[in-house]
């Protein structure tokens, strides 16, 4: 996979307000609806390219995997240690993983219909997590899968989902989204 949009490349050696104010112009050019050039069937039945990628850290280094399946069949493996500019900071995760992401993703050979990744997406103060940050740069569908949320509020109960539940959840008065939009979900697999 390329970065089609280098402007957007998360770089920590910039002040915390200049990556605020790039995550206000990433959520301005991130895609937020279903709009995929694969079929969301294809994605159930095993048909589409899903790439998966997740972070181990080594005191002042990343290493970033990602895995690329069909169904259950690899089809695409590449890993990627870089140096850490930033220490994790709520909200700027992007900045912190992003370049260690970009590189796996940029060593594969296949290209993925879309891309998971641990990290919020339009769930963030600035609907610019990780997933969307990753995305815009790829100009590429990206699903952010959060262990925990970083903000907004569900719309009913979490804490008891069955198997295949989802929950909406809406935006709140720490997010630039207005108040009461669906952002995400959270979901039960």
């Amino acid at each position: 996979m390329d970065v089609v949009r280098e402007r957007f490349r998360p770089d920590g050696s910039l002040s915390t307000e200049a990556m605020e104010a790039l995550q206000h112009d990433i959520a301005e050019a991130a895609v937020l609806e279903d709009d995929l050039a694969v079929d969301p069937g294809d994605v159930r039945d095993g048909d589409a390219l899903v790439a998966g990628v997740d972070q181990a850290f080594l005191e002042d280094r990343a290493v970033s995997a990602a895995v690329v399946l069909r169904g259950e069949t690899e089809v695409g493996r590449e890993h990627a240690t870089t140096p850490l500019s930033i220490p994790y900071v709520p909200g700027l995760l992007a900045f912190r993983e992003g370049e260690p992401v970009l590189a796996a993703l940029e060593r594969l050979d296949v290209s993925p219909d879309v891309v998971l990744l641990d990290g919020s997406g339009r769930i963030h103060y600035r609907e610019a997590g990780l997933a969307t940050h990753v995305g815009v740069c790829l100009d590429a569908p990206t699903v952010g899968v959060a262990k925990s949320l970083l903000c907004g509020t569900p719309s009913a109960p979490i804490d008891a989902l069955q198997e295949g539940e989802r929950v909406p959840i809406e935006a709140d008065d720490e997010m630039t989204a207005p108040d009461g939009d669906v952002v995400g979900y959270a979901y039960q697999r």
